[in-house]
């Protein structure tokens, strides 16, 4: 969805020679990037990629401005790609969804697509079920459980769904 140049490339957080910074981008030059801010005299400032600094930036700016876009909504693809346990990029990622009205299922297809390299992530454990609430399809969830489980059978966050969705059903 919000490849577009930026990005993890292959949904792993992963620098892609292709990057292009979002300043670059037509679609955000209206956007006045929100830089962090770590006080005047950080104690031990943390390093962040270039590309990092550059999706957090245009994220705060939408975060801030409320905005309830297709393009913040791509832009939760790059944050999370950058920073699966970013609990603030998911939120917003569903608010997105439902201003939008992006099917439950493309959110489940996304999730299992960022599952194959970072399948212990809480954050994406409760962004399904906060869709399978909704959706109830549990087949789906007790097939996509039962290949986590398979994968890792010490994976808490698949039994524990896995768990949830059977009670559910």
């Amino acid at each position: 969805s919000g490849d577009g140049g930026g990005g993890g490339g292959d949904d792993d957080g992963s620098s892609s020679a292709s990057y292009v910074p979002y300043a670059e981008r037509d679609e955000w030059r209206d956007v006045t990037p929100v830089k962090q801010d770590d006080g005047p005299m950080p104690v031990c400032p943390i390093a962040y990629a270039p590309e990092y600094v550059d999706v957090m930036d245009y994220f705060r700016a939408v975060l801030m401005a409320r905005e309830l876009s297709q393009r913040a909504y791509e832009l939760t693809d790059d944050v999370i790609a950058h920073n699966p346990a970013n609990y603030t990029a998911w939120h917003f990622r569903r608010a997105c969804v439902r201003a939008l009205g992006v099917a439950a299922t493309d959110e489940l297809a996304f999730t299992e697509r960022l599952a194959k390299h970072n399948p212990k992530n809480y954050q994406l454990w409760h962004h399904r079920r906060a869709f399978q609430e909704t959706l109830r399809d549990f087949e789906r969830e007790l097939a996509f459980t039962a290949a986590a489980i398979e994968h890792d059978a010490k994976n808490y966050h698949a039994w524990a769904h896995r768990q949830w969705a059977l009670v559910e059903a």
